[in-house]
Order: C-alpha cells, then sequence, then structure tokens
C-alpha cells in the first residue's frame, strides 16, 4: 500500500471515530422519532403523541418540491437551440436518476442528522464490455444516491465544508462481483471478504439497531468498498476505491466531474466555526420526551383510578338489587336517601393536564410555531395576531424552503454537466415552431455533435422549480388568473399575427371541469387542422396584411367574459 493511502486510510479512521458520537445520537432520534415502532421492538417506549413525526411532517410538507424540474437559459441568442436541447436532456436524466426521490430522502435525513441530508451525484460503474481489438472497457450510467449518515464519511478538521480534503461513502456490492472485477487491482482484491457496515464502523454496532442474520444464512455475500473523493490531489481532485481497514487501493482515478465534486450537502442550522450542524428535530427531542412522559403518567393515573359503590350493613333490598343490576336498567322502589353512597379513588390531576399543554405550546414555539405552519390550531384570540405569527412561522419554513432549493439546484446542475458531457447518448426530441398563427412540429436531435462551444462557455444557469400537485379545480383558478393577466395584451398579439385557440381552451376547461358535454355545447365553424411535419406554405402578400390588422374578434370576446368569470369567482 502506498505511504499516501496509508495517511488517507489513518485520516479516515480518525473521521469515523469522532463522527461516531454523532451516529448514536442519529440513532438515539430515530428511537424516539420511531418510538415503539422502532424495529429494536422495544415496547418499554410507549409514545402515544409522536410529536416529532407531526414537525417532520409540517416541515417536509411545506419545503418538499414535488417534482424536479430545471430550467436552462442561455445569455446569447446565438445558443438557446442547444440550451432547449440541453434542458431537455437533463430533464429526462432527472427522470431516470429518480433525482426527486433522492433528494427527498437526503431532506428528511438533515432534519435528523447532525452532518445533514448527503447525496452523492456521478457515474457509476455498469458493467465491462469487451470491445475486439481494445479489450475490456468498464461501462458505466449517472447515478443520483443518498447517502445514509452511516456510511458517509469526510474530513472532520476542516471548520467548513468548502475546505474538506476529502469526503467518501461505504457502499455494499456482492463479494463475488467485487472479486471477479477486472476494473480493480488484482492484489486488493483478494483482500476483500464478506462484510456488513458494522464490521466496518469500529464501535457502531448494527447499523439499524435490528436482529442480524448470521453470515451462513445470508442469500448472498456482500462486501463493503470505500469510495473516497480527493479535492485538492492534482489540477481536478481524484477519486479512489479502498478495502475497508485495510485500505489497499483497488482503483484510482482523475476527477473528471461537475468542479463542485460529487457530494452535496443539505443543513439547515449550522453553526460558526464548526461543520456540523444542529438537527431540526434534535432541537425537539427533550420536549417531545418529557410531553410523553407526562402523557403516559396520566394514562397510568386513568387506570389506576377507581369509583366504588358503599353498601351499609341491613340495608334494604334496593340496595342488593342496585348492586346487581346491570348497566342502564330501571329498579321499583321509594323514593328517598341514596341506598348507595359512591367513592372515587385517584384521579388525572389538573397539574399534569395544565403541564403537558404548556409541553406542547413550548414544542410547537422552539419548532418555529409548528402548529400555526401546519394549520392545526389557531395561535391567539385575534385574526390580526394570528397573520402577524403566520408570516413569522412562514419566514421560517420559508428559510428551510430555500436551503433545499440551493441544494436540489446543486443536484440538478451536476446531471446538467453530466448530460453535456456524455460522450455517447443520444436523444430525440420534438420541437414546436410557430409561424403565422400555425405550428410545426419536426424532430430535433440532440447528440455530441450538436453541441458547440463548451458547458461554461454558453453561460448556462440552472434554475430548479417545485412542480406541487394541483387539483383540476386549482389549475383552473389557475388558468383564468393567466388568462386574466393576458386578455389586456391581445390586441398586442393580434398586432402581431397571434391568435387564440377558443376551441383548445374548451377542450382543457371541460377536461380539468370533467364536462365533456361542453365540447359539444361550444362549436366552431371550422374543423382544427392537426400539426404539420412540412415546411410552413408561403404567404401572398394579401394575406400578410389581413394579418397585420389588429380586430377585436369573437375570440377575444370569449375569453375576456371567461377571465372576467375566473375574477368574479375568485372574489
Amino acid at each position: 500500500m502506498a505511504l499516501e493511502y496509508e495517511k488517507i486510510g489513518k485520516a479516515i479512521e480518525h473521521s469515523q471515530n469522532v463522527l461516531l458520537k454523532g451516529w448514536k445520537k442519529l440513532r438515539r432520534l430515530k428511537r424516539t422519532y420511531m418510538g415503539d415502532q422502532h424495529p429494536s421492538g422495544d415496547d418499554d417506549k410507549t409514545t402515544p403523541m409522536n410529536l416529532t413525526k407531526i414537525a417532520a411532517h409540517v416541515y417536509l410538507q411545506q419545503i418538499l418540491p414535488g417534482e424536479l424540474r430545471s430550467l436552462i437559459t442561455a445569455r446569447f441568442p446565438e445558443v438557446e437551440a442547444i440550451s432547449e436541447g440541453l434542458e431537455r436532456g437533463t430533464n429526462e436524466r432527472i427522470k431516470e436518476t429518480h433525482t426527486g426521490r433522492e433528494t427527498a430522502g437526503a431532506t428528511h435525513e438533515a432534519l435528523l442528522a447532525a452532518i445533514g441530508g448527503i447525496v452523492r451525484v456521478g457515474e457509476e460503474t455498469t458493467g465491462i464490455v469487451n470491445f475486439p481489438g481494445v479489450g475490456d472497457v468498464p461501462t458505466s450510467a449517472t447515478a443520483v444516491r443518498h447517502i445514509a449518515t452511516e456510511r458517509f464519511f469526510f474530513d472532520v478538521q476542516a471548520e467548513q465544508w468548502p475546505y474538506i480534503t476529502f469526503a467518501g461513502d461505504i457502499f455494499t456490492v456482492p463479494l463475488d462481483w467485487a472479486k471477479s472485477f477486472k476494473g480493480f487491482s488484482s492484489k486488493a482484491r483478494a483482500k476483500l471478504t464478506s462484510m456488513r457496515l458494522r464490521d466496518v464502523i469500529p464501535g457502531s454496532g448494527p447499523a439499524r439497531q435490528v436482529e442480524q442474520q448470521p453470515s451462513d444464512q445470508e442469500y448472498q455475500a456482500q462486501t463493503q468498498i470505500m469510495a473516497v473523493w480527493l479535492p485538492l490531489e492534482g489540477s481536478a481532485g481524484k477519486t479512489a476505491m479502498l478495502v475497508p481497514k485495510s485500505f489497499d487501493l483497488l482503483h484510482k482515478t482523475g476527477w473528471d466531474g461537475p468542479e463542485d465534486g460529487p457530494y452535496h450537502r443539505l443543513t439547515f442550522n449550522d453553526i460558526p466555526g464548526e461543520i456540523e450542524q444542529i438537527a431540526p428535530l434534535e432541537l425537539l427531542r427533550h420536549l417531545h420526551a418529557v410531553s410523553n412522559t407526562i402523557l403516559v403518567k396520566m394514562m397510568n393515573r386513568i387506570e389506576a383510578s377507581k369509583e366504588i359503590g358503599i353498601v351499609e350493613d341491613g340495608d334494604s333490598e334496593l340496595a342488593e338489587a342496585i348492586i346487581k343490576a346491570k348497566d342502564m336498567t330501571w329498579l321499583r322502589g321509594k323514593r328517598g336517601p341514596e341506598p348507595v353512597q359512591f367513592a372515587r379513588m385517584g384521579s388525572i390531576g389538573g397539574d399534569l393536564a395544565a403541564m403537558l399543554i404548556h409541553m406542547r405550546r413550548l414544542f410547537s414555539w422552539q419548532g418555529g410555531n409548528i402548529d400555526l405552519a401546519g394549520g392545526m390550531q389557531a395561535q391567539s384570540e385575534t385574526l390580526g395576531q394570528d397573520r402577524i405569527l403566520a408570516a413569522a412561522a412562514n419566514r421560517t419554513i420559508q428559510a428551510m424552503g430555500k436551503r433545499v432549493e440551493e441544494f436540489a439546484r446543486g443536484i440538478v446542475r451536476s446531471l446538467a454537466w453530466y448530460e453535456w458531457t456524455d460522450p455517447i447518448r443520444e436523444r430525440v426530441f420534438m420541437r414546436t415552431v410557430e409561424d403565422g398563427g400555425h405550428q410545426y412540429r419536426f424532430p430535433s436531435e440532440w447528440t455530441p455533435a450538436t453541441r458547440s462551444g463548451d458547458f461554461l462557455d454558453h453561460d448556462v444557469q440552472v434554475d430548479v422549480y417545485a412542480l406541487q400537485h394541483r387539483s383540476p379545480e386549482e389549475r383552473l383558478a389557475a388558468l383564468r388568473q393567466s388568462l386574466g393577466d393576458i386578455m389586456p395584451l391581445y390586441p398586442l398579439l393580434q398586432a402581431q399575427k397571434g391568435t387564440l385557440d377558443v376551441r383548445e381552451l374548451v377542450d382543457l376547461i371541460a377536461k380539468l371541469r370533467d364536462l365533456p358535454e361542453l365540447r359539444r355545447i361550444i362549436r366552431g365553424t371550422t374543423q382544427r387542422q392537426p400539426p404539420e411535419l412540412s415546411e410552413p406554405p408561403q404567404k401572398t402578400q394579401s394575406q400578410e396584411d389581413r394579418r397585420a390588422v389588429p380586430q377585436r374578434d369573437e375570440e377575444l370576446e370569449m375569453a375576456g367574459q371567461l377571465a372576467a368569470m375566473g375574477s368574479k369567482e375568485g372574489s
């Protein structure tokens, strides 16, 4: 083993020992988070009111993107067509790599873990292909992976994330595959053995705190491999694959990826001078525990409380009949003093009930007015005060949402880089061109040959927006609002030979309203022409003159009425 990798191995071991305390805190928080539903099966930890789960649900509902999309723009008109191809290719890659799912997983973990949520974006080896005259060539594909906290390590000596000298993760592969993979050093491959994550992390114990399957009962023997990114090595950094514990070098290569590296990190509560954060749910753990302790004590008091009837010796037969009577039955007898007296033992106690209410309010306040942010209850006696509190709660949620948006933007930008530099992948998209009120569609190829210049030369910016799920009524309201914004510009649209397809608008409204009869009520005098694949037809001078005259026709009137209807319904 080379001296440099011996030093890296010692640095990794030190990192794991330092991070071990945080991993144990995370496991403890997960037990609190899951309560008696934790896989460890500890039924003694009763959690009748899972406040941390409620808080996480409120946060995630507000900050998680529904569906990731890239919006790539170019500064210069000359490269707009290339930017359009890059945007479509990146969006396809987002779907192929399940980026939204992995981003959501990392966001959830960032609420729990001190190191935050980690996502790795890079090329993963998929196999070996033998080319005649060339030999064995590794094949790879772009992958987006959420890295669990226990599997991640980094330079803990750095004061801030941009200054780390190494970072990496531990991943699991079949042992037989790793030993036969020709891309690894044959000498290092021989040292690979069947191992699990708990065998790699010193003193960590089982990663998921559940009963582990004996190795002789495994369906397929597994081993662990360390992937390490060294950003300061060489001109652009290096990546290395190491055997855990012995740190023998399996494979190394220069870093050929985005300048930000393969790892993207999400945190919410940074501490100046510290590389780890205070996890939002860790701040709420103690209040969650105290609240549930009070509630369990109240439940125990309810079970211990009794209400009994006392009958004195020599009482009438009516008292005996009352003792034997079932619930909601009537007895005959003379009215008089109560023949049976009742005694009550034990009660919940107003002090515990008041303390529980106070703890729950503290929990909501500590979490940034969770009750108000989640729409669960009012926080004050007046609407004006609630609006002020809601604005403050929204600012907390918005600050977390901006962190998630920045996190997702970095991931999507890396995917755009891999889409741009892919030397093999070819895609075909349908492009639409409008001319004289007609639309023409034709296939457009996106291949390495069609990408001119460099990824950075085009000054391409990547923006990420979230498409939250909207009901048909919400989409219809958005359509009406958009039409209300467009209608004042309709004369200018006509002057530029634009038009409004009312039949298409009616079809869309009928679909959103689930009212197909609307299509039969509103009919046009001409049939709509299907999209053409040919070149736009040549126009005569008389046609040009007619189109150049702006007219307030039936389309404008109908669309204006629709926009007015929308504004009335929304008011």
